[in-house]
């Protein structure tokens, strides 16, 4: 294994033993802790290994119902227009990084915005031409230079999947337009429900890791606070605007009515505590 800076305080984060190791069907995952509270998998050291992000991995409840999709798009679109209300940016142009299947570049098209997206995964691109999207396959970090600028860029659930995220948000920053935005939303390492199978995980000496597996998934390279995501964005140019912990709707999640009630009641209990799942911020460039 090679030894790396830790992309938020630029220090060897220190891997001579990981913080916790999950067992999935292709091999056990090693979760490592950076002293400045930064977690992160071995595959931001080593690599993602080839076909994570085939067409099954897409193959997720909010992407086969509508309604559930429907009610995530509402949640992004929510946080969106509220982070609007705080600036405005000069030009309706916007760039969806990990755009997916498209449903947030559809989302803005109906909106009018000039909007566009790019993905690494040839089989979610697909689907999006199949919907008539401007989507194309394409890596943020292998953009051509000189490029269009934007006014906006979107960067959800994308943060935890880039093996070098200080990079990528550093080109963010190049191909906005002075003063543009970036709405960005990932995950938290700090939810309570995440806490709780962590010590369930850590009492059982590391025997049961079934619940610590439904938040450290292999998809997911690294795992934020919001004091290291604030450093972050601040170490790559940004100014911070609006910060929130929250978390996905149930009802994207879940078609049982008990499970959404039952997660709404554990949702209550962590927007008491701001132990939410998700981070969403909206920054500015300060170029």
């Amino acid at each position: 294994m090679k030894i790396v800076r830790c992309p938020v305080c630029l220090r060897d984060p220190g891997l001579s033993r990981p913080d916790v190791v999950v067992r999935y069907p292709q091999g056990p995952l090693r979760i490592f802790k950076c002293s400045c509270g930064l977690r992160f998998s071995e595959y931001a050291l080593n690599g993602i290994p080839p076909g994570l992000y085939g067409h099954s991995y897409y193959d997720h409840v909010r992407y086969r119902d509508q309604e559930g999709s429907n009610a995530y798009l509402a949640h992004l679109a929510d946080f969106f227009n509220r982070g609007l209300a705080a600036t405005t940016p000069e030009g309706r142009k916007l760039l969806d990084v990990g755009c997916a299947t498209g449903d947030f570049v559809a989302w803005a098209l109906r909106a009018g915005w000039e909007a566009e997206g790019i993905d690494i995964s040839s089989d979610a691109v697909e689907i999006g031409k199949r919907r008539n999207l401007p989507v194309t396959q394409a890596d943020l970090l292998a953009l051509p230079d000189p490029l269009v600028r934007y006014d906006v860029i979107t960067l959800w659930d994308v943060l935890e999947h880039l093996p070098d995220v200080q990079s990528a948000l550093l080109v963010a920053n190049k191909v906005l337009r002075p003063g543009g935005l970036v709405f960005l939303k990932t995950v938290s390492s700090f939810s309570l429900l995440e806490r709780m199978a962590r010590a369930i995980y850590h009492l059982s000496i590391g025997v049961v890791d079934g619940p610590l597996k439904r938040f450290l998934v292999p998809g997911h390279l690294y795992y934020f606070g919001q004091k290291n995501l604030e450093t972050l964005l601040a170490n790559c140019g940004f100014d911070l605007l609006r910060l929130e912990n929250s978390d996905t709707p149930s009802r994207a999640l879940f078609r049982s009515r008990v499970m959404t009630a039952a997660f709404d009641l554990i949702y209550f209990f962590q927007r008491a505590t701001r132990t939410g799942y998700e981070l969403l911020a909206v920054c500015r460039s300060r170029q």
